[in-house]
């Protein structure tokens, strides 16, 4: 039996309970953080693998000349009910030569659940830091819109177990 084996049959229970809470309309018990990140780092591979899937090479017009596209979703960490991901982007210029660089954002899970084999993320992540080469910032709604397609907060994430 892998050592993690057991922590995850007993997480899969207690996911089980707070489903059927929500499906009694009982308020759901707080999320365990500790439980988000056990289960968040054993599936941090899967995630990643989904999450680029779905935007790894997404665009964004920024203005006629300008393009931000993101390359890949890198790393993925949990600490807690916080995770930090890091990406990679590059920004696509008409005049200049092209930009690249990395873009770490920073946001929590909202709610997990095994059953369901799904991850959301909180409404409002945020890029802690952004690095491009030759470029000063590119604007705030550009880091919120980088933000939102690294945390996706339209939808959950599927997983497989």
């Amino acid at each position: 039996m892998r050592p993690f084996a057991y922590p995850l049959a007993i997480a899969m229970l207690a996911a089980a309970s707070v489903t059927s809470a929500a499906a009694q309309d009982r308020p759901p018990p707080p999320l365990d953080c500790r439980f988000v990140e056990r289960v968040g780092t054993a599936l941090s591979e899967d995630l990643l693998i989904q999450l680029n899937e779905d935007y790894a090479g997404l665009e964004r017009e920024i203005s006629r000349r300008k393009t931000l596209r993101i390359e890949s979703i890198d790393a993925m960490r949990f600490e807690g009910c916080r995770v930090i991901t890091d990406a990679t982007v590059t920004l696509e210029r008409k005049i200049r030569r092209d930009a690249k660089g990395n873009t770490r954002v920073v946001g929590r899970v909202e709610s997990i659940s095994l059953p369901e084999r799904r991850l959301c993320f909180a409404k409002h992540p945020k890029v802690a830091h952004m690095k491009l080469s030759n470029t000063a910032g590119i604007g705030a709604r550009v880091y919120a819109w980088v933000a939102a397609k690294v945390h996706p907060v339209d939808r959950c994430v599927p997983f497989s177990l």
